[in-house]
């Protein structure tokens, strides 16, 4: 073992053990910074099986060097766009370049995701923080092979006396002996379970989380609120009240102790059920002053498009059936098939079918913690 200048402790040094001949195509692609390339553009590889590749062409110029994962959807996985004989310490410097900027992204709060892959320049490495929890997603099994380099690392900077690893659909403690941790939200203190699904994606909503807090007012709802991030901020932010909507299995079992914890009990209501049936039934009966709906994305073709559009267009419909005059109505496209424009069309359409009139105060994308690749 060996301390490394960035005062990790190395375990075991990885090389570089192989070579793929990539085609011109995909090349092209790789300089362009297209972060991935597919089987076809693979002319021959030769190696033991990785992690770690060239990339050279078909006249062995090198190219770069990459993540191998032969039997993932994406066999290349661009590390870098020059040959590095060390691809470990360039992981650990891209690490500490995320850590570093994370300082400034979180703002002061202890929950984040502090790696976010490719975007961050590691392929296949996802790192969520929750206070002294970390939750290490490896969505690509080569990068298994150098978690143990890394994790000092992350332990280090982060104080971690909890870290739970992702790998597929299983999710292992490797510290602590809980997986239950707590983390500060805004002014909220808010407990988590680190293998339970929800932890994977829940960091993608704290921030617009805190951001929709400032809105915060009269009776409010969340639907489809799994973990209740947004009416927990709501409830804390000065809403005299709050309706969770969700089925059982979604809906967080440690609503009511967060609550409690935070000494905004009396605040929540819970129904568990299907969100879509609930607005569908209650659209008459109920008027709310900020409504939060943010469905589960589904994975469409764009010739699916007209299909996605009318459906968002009924979901919106119902939403602005329920939502007082003046309110608050904070919501994202329930189909990938749909762009931004296309999804402020339907919600206009849906305005117009009810004689409404919208608003934009604010588009809630990514955030500076989730960066995405120019």
């Amino acid at each position: 073992m060996g301390r490394g200048k960035s005062g990790y402790h190395g375990v075991v040094a990885i090389e570089v053990t192989g070579s793929a001949i990539v085609t011109r195509k995909g090349l092209r692609r790789a300089r362009r910074g297209w972060p991935w390339l597919q089987r076809e553009d693979i002319v021959r590889y030769e190696g033991d099986g990785g992690p770690f590749v060239d990339l050279v062409d078909e006249t062995s110029l090198p190219m770069g060097t990459a993540v191998y994962d032969p039997d993932g959807p994406a066999p290349i996985r661009l590390l870098s766009s020059a040959r590095t004989r060390d691809p470990v310490g360039l992981i650990h410097a891209r690490l500490e370049r995320a850590l570093a900027r994370r300082e400034i992204d979180l703002d002061g709060t202890d929950a984040g995701r502090v790696c976010h892959g490719e975007a961050d320049g590691i392929p296949g490495l996802v790192v969520d923080r929750f206070g002294t929890g970390l939750l290490v997603q490896l969505d690509c099994p080569p990068i298994g092979r150098v978690v143990d380099d890394v994790l000092p690392l992350l332990i280090e900077r982060t104080n971690a006396t909890t870290v739970a690893v992702s790998k597929r659909d299983e999710v292992i403690l490797v510290r602590g002996n809980d997986a239950r941790v707590l983390f500060v939200h805004g002014r909220l203190e808010l407990a988590i379970a680190l293998a339970t699904p929800g932890a994977r994606t829940l960091s993608v909503d704290l921030e617009r989380q805190r951001t929709l807090r400032r809105w915060a007012r009269g009776r409010c709802i969340d639907l489809v609120a799994g973990f209740g991030g947004y009416g927990l901020q709501l409830a804390e932010g000065g809403a005299s009240e709050v309706v969770f909507v969700d089925d059982a299995l979604a809906l967080s079992r440690s609503l009511e102790d967060d609550a409690k914890h935070n000494e905004i009990e009396t605040k929540l209501e819970r129904i568990e059920g299907d969100p879509l049936a609930w607005l569908r039934a209650d659209t008459r009966r109920q008027r709310f002053d900020v409504i939060v709906f943010h469905p589960p994305q589904i994975e469409e073709a764009p010739s699916e498009k007209e299909l996605a559009m009318n459906r968002c267009v009924e979901h919106a419909g119902h939403c602005l059936k329920l939502l007082d005059e003046g309110g608050i109505l904070a919501a994202h496209s329930s189909s990938t098939a749909l762009d931004d424009a296309e999804f402020a069309e339907a919600m206009q359409e849906a305005a117009a079918k009810l004689r409404k009139r919208l608003q934009v105060l604010a588009h809630l994308g990514p955030v500076p913690d989730h960066p995405l690749l120019a």
